[in-house]
Formats: C-alpha cells, sequence, structure tokens
C-alpha cells in the first residue's frame, strides 16, 4: 500500500524564503502547494497559485486546500514560508502517526517544539485531516477565514481543543525563522500585517465570547465544549487589547455611527449586542453626541440587567421605549443581528450596520434572491449595487440556474463587478431583463428608489439585505450612507 500523501500548503509573499526553506520541506518527503501574492517568481513549488491581492493568512490556506491540493490527501501542513520541518521524522512517517491517532482524519496535530513567540497558544504550523478539511466551518475549509494575518491560528487551537480534535506533540518542532528572531529587517509586506492585527484581535475575542460561530463541522456530529478558554481570552486582553480600548476600530465604528444618528436627528438610539463588541465600545458611549436609551439583547439572562447604567432590554421592549434609531454592535454576528432587526425595520426605525458583509454572509443572500428570483421563473437577471457586493460570489453554480445579463449602472453605486457589459438603468427593460439582484449593506433603499419606473414596467426586484415589502412599504427610509 502507498505510504499517504502528506502536503505542505502556505501563502507566500517572499520567493526567497520559498527557495531557500521549501527544498527542506521537500527533502522530508512532503509535496508542495504555494498561493503566491504581491511577486510573481519561480519557486520550487508543486503547485502554485496566484492571487493579486493577498485573502489573508487563513483563507487563503483555506483556498490552497479546496482548489489546489488533491482532495485524496489525507494531511495538509499549514504553516508560513519561513517555517522548516521536524528535521527528525519525515512526513510520511507523521501521517502514519497522525492516522493513527484520527483515523476518520477529523483532527488537528500541533508541533509545539519551538516556542518561539508564544507558540503554545495557538495551532502556527498543523497538520489538519482532510475530514477537518472538508467539513470544518460548514465546509468553507479548516480555518476561519475572517481575520487578515494572525489570530486565525488561536481561534484554530480553541476550536480543535474544544471539539476533542487537537493533538499537541512537545516531542515535534517546526523551527520558525521568523524575522524577529534575530533582529532582522521586517519584510515591505509587514506594514499591512502590522495595521490589521489589531482588528484582527479585536475579531478574535468577539468570536471567542460567542464560541466562535460558523465553525461548526458540516453534519454537527462534534459539540464544542468551552475549555477554560475564558480565563486565557483575559490574560490574552489584558496584554494586547485592553490597552488599547480608548483607541480602537470597535469604539471608532460605534462613534461614527452616533454620529450620523446625531446628524439625522435620530435620538435616543439603542444598541443592538452587549459582547465583546460593545464592551470594547466604552469611549465612544462616555460622551454619546445622541442620547442612548438602552443596549438590547437576545439572551433572557441578560435581559432585565445593566451595563454602564444603560439598561439591557429585548427588541420588543426597545421597541415600546420609542427608540428612533438601532445600531447594530457587533461584528462577527452582525449578519444574523441585521436579520432579527426586521421589526424594526418594518415599525420605519433605520438600523445601522458598522461594516461590509463578509463573503459567506454575501453569497448565502445572494444564494436566497436567486432562489426567490427563479421560484417565479425569473432566468435573466441584472446586478445593481456596489462592486464589493459581488466581489466572488459569481461561478457556474450560480450561472446554471440563472443567466446575469449584466451589471445595472444607475445613479447610486452599481459598478460593473459582473465582467459583463454595464447597462444603464434607463435601458434594462429593453435589454431583456426580467429581475434585478440589489445588494448594498448601507444603501439598498436608495438602490431601490430608483429601480422604481422599471418595478412599474414588470421588473421584479429581489433585495439581499432588506425585506422587500418592507422597501415597497418604506420607498424613502433612511439608512445612512
Amino acid at each position: 500500500m502507498p505510504a499517504p500523501e502528506v502536503w505542505f500548503a502556505v501563502p507566500s509573499a517572499n520567493p526567497e524564503n520559498c527557495r531557500c526553506n521549501l527544498p527542506r520541506w521537500r527533502e522530508r518527503g512532503y509535496r508542495i502547494a504555494i498561493l503566491q501574492n504581491r511577486t510573481r517568481a519561480e519557486i520550487p513549488a508543486d503547485i502554485v497559485v496566484w492571487r493579486d491581492a493577498y485573502p489573508g493568512w487563513a483563507e487563503s490556506i483555506n483556498i490552497l486546500c479546496r482548489e489546489a491540493v488533491p482532495k485524496d490527501a489525507p494531511i495538509v501542513v499549514s504553516g508560513g514560508d519561513d517555517m522548516l520541518p521536524d528535521p527528525n521524522h519525515t512526513a510520511q512517517d507523521l501521517a502514519t502517526e497522525f492516522l493513527s491517532r484520527f483515523p476518520d482524519t477529523f483532527g488537528v496535530m500541533q508541533p509545539h517544539g519551538d516556542e518561539f513567540l508564544c507558540a503554545r497558544r495557538y495551532c502556527g504550523s498543523p497538520f489538519l485531516g482532510r475530514k477537518w478539511i472538508d467539513t470544518m466551518y460548514g465546509g468553507r475549509g479548516p480555518m476561519c477565514g475572517q481575520y487578515h494575518h494572525n489570530w486565525a491560528d488561536n481561534e484554530l487551537y480553541w476550536v480543535a481543543r474544544g471539539l476533542g480534535a487537537l493533538w499537541e506533540r512537545d516531542d515535534l518542532s517546526h523551527f520558525h525563522d521568523h524575522f524577529t528572531r534575530e533582529g532582522r529587517r521586517a519584510p515591505d509586506y509587514w506594514e499591512c500585517v502590522r495595521n490589521s492585527d489589531l482588528s484582527d484581535a479585536y475579531l478574535y475575542f468577539a468570536r471567542a465570547y460567542a464560541d466562535f460561530p460558523g465553525h461548526e463541522p458540516i453534519g454537527g456530529a462534534r459539540r464544542y465544549d468551552r475549555p477554560e478558554l475564558m480565563a486565557e481570552i483575559v490574560l490574552l486582553a489584558q496584554n494586547r487589547v485592553l490597552a488599547a480600548t480608548r483607541d480602537n476600530p470597535f469604539s471608532r465604528a460605534v462613534a461614527q455611527a452616533l454620529d450620523r444618528c446625531a446628524a439625522a436627528g435620530q435620538s435616543p438610539v439603542a444598541l443592538y449586542g452587549t459582547g465583546y463588541h460593545t464592551l470594547n465600545a466604552v469611549e465612544s458611549l462616555a460622551r454619546p453626541p445622541v442620547r442612548i436609551d438602552c443596549l438590547i439583547d437576545d439572551s433572557p439572562v441578560n435581559q432585565g440587567q445593566t451595563l454602564w447604567n444603560f439598561p439591557i432590554v429585548s427588541r420588543e421592549e426597545a421597541l415600546r421605549r420609542g427608540v428612533r434609531a438601532v445600531i447594530l454592535s457587533a461584528n462577527s454576528v452582525e449578519g444574523r443581528l441585521w436579520d432579527n432587526s426586521e421589526c424594526f425595520l418594518r415599525a420605519g426605525i433605520p438600523v445601522h450596520r458598522l461594516y461590509p458583509a463578509p463573503k459567506r454572509e454575501r453569497r448565502e443572500r445572494l444564494e436566497t434572491a436567486i432562489a426567490r428570483a427563479t421560484a417565479q421563473g425569473i432566468r435573466r437577471i441584472a446586478l445593481f449595487g456596489s462592486a464589493g457586493e459581488w466581489e466572488g460570489l459569481q461561478g457556474p453554480e450560480i450561472e446554471r440556474r440563472i443567466t446575469i445579463v449584466g451589471a445595472l449602472v444607475g445613479h447610486h453605486g452599481g459598478e460593473n463587478a459582473t465582467g459583463r457589459p454595464p447597462i444603464p438603468i434607463e435601458r434594462a427593460a429593453a435589454a431583456g431583463i426580467e429581475g434585478i439582484v440589489i445588494a448594498s449593506w448601507c444603501d439598498e433603499p436608495k438602490l431601490f428608489e430608483q429601480t422604481a419606473p422599471l418595478r412599474r414596467a414588470g421588473i421584479r426586484v429581489f433585495p439581499m439585505y432588506w425585506p422587500g415589502d418592507v422597501l415597497a412599504a418604506l420607498e424613502r427610509v433612511f439608512v445612512p450612507a
């Protein structure tokens, strides 16, 4: 029986690191897949995938596992182009040990012999089993792809540990030849990593607070059991996050939303969410430009309590209290809170999202909109919205059900992100368009308003975010840009 194939799959913007370090992995018996960005170059890899923009460390590995590494490979090792393999074991030796521990391949094995950069706290160079790769995060890949660079390996550690699928190996070592190890100069691309580190840290703590939403494997055979997690999070928070509480992206986002409410005369307001995002937005709540009436939480356990003297109430109670606007104070579960806010939208109360929707949420909303269209026999569709809404969503699985005619271009938004001819909104009927999918996490009412002549002509419009009947009833409702 042939030895199992083990792949080393990492992103790289440093061809010199690849030329220096990848041969060491090959000597140990690994096949190599690299996602290359920033600099195209010849490197000693079996597969090289190019991306014009860096998808982030974790999402790069997700892409390689989904699109590059052969599906019959039972194990993929991740890490960085500055890591070296364990010098005392071949890939096949370690694969045999891994498969003995995880015969169904649902597992993560992390060498902890090199403790540089506090490596025991995370899975920075893990062995990932095929079932883990194919089933975790609803089948999207082995790791959470929302992080830019750092902290995804922290989440991997705690998720694998909480699912009883982590094997920590002190007897194995992946030497991390990080530039800080010997005081070398940071690479040119490191500035963007440094600039995103705090937002990645806040995302991690917000997700950890909610038990890492969306990590669940397909089939749900394993249940996450939080293992002494909050104590570790508090320790890390003291070191990295709480020191920056007065100036952090959460606080700034809430402050900007409060300013928009003040400019629109929306007072009093409610903040929806009492998790890590709101806890770290305290500076923006100290002297708000509008009156904050209450905080909203869906858990009956929290309702009736207070946070910084603000009462914590249900959505129904917030409506009874007469709030004039709602701010969604959550980043990792903002899409879920938006869906829960339909009661406010139907009452004509503006709901302020703080962040563009992540790819997973956009894909799910597009799928739902297309399903509504095809259920009515509609096949020829135009897209109307900002270019970022459609990025990475189109593909053969979509176009087997519909024909995307092009991008509708109106007086607001509508950038052509489809790769199809732009269609002026006044010529949509002549182009044979049967339906329009509109998408803008902040401006759908404005786009919907522009489609009024087309709707009168019988062209159906399917919003991705707002309920269509709410938009029809509130044709000019205010949602800030």
